[in-house]
């Protein structure tokens, strides 16, 4: 297994929800790859996804866990409501 680098001062900056697509390679700071956003076609299982990352020890993975969990709420109370 590789190991996991450590981030950047530059780098941490960009942990928000809506800077994490900034970061080049997730995977080598112990989150998950980019194609993990696909599953917010699937909101049931991007929820649950969201869920795992939220409460991951990983910063990176709570953050993508947050997007997704946002994601996936916006899309369920889309469909509901909508």
């Amino acid at each position: 297994m590789s190991e996991i680098k450590s981030l950047t001062g530059e780098q941490r900056q960009n942990l928000s929800i809506f800077k994490i697509q900034k970061l080049k390679n997730p995977k080598e700071y112990g989150g998950w790859s980019h194609y993990i956003y696909f599953w917010i076609l699937f909101p049931i299982v991007a929820l649950i996804f969201g869920i795992i990352g939220m409460v991951s020890g990983n910063e990176v993975k709570k953050v993508q866990g947050k997007a997704l969990l946002i994601a996936s709420v916006a899309f369920i109370l889309y469909a509901i409501f909508a």
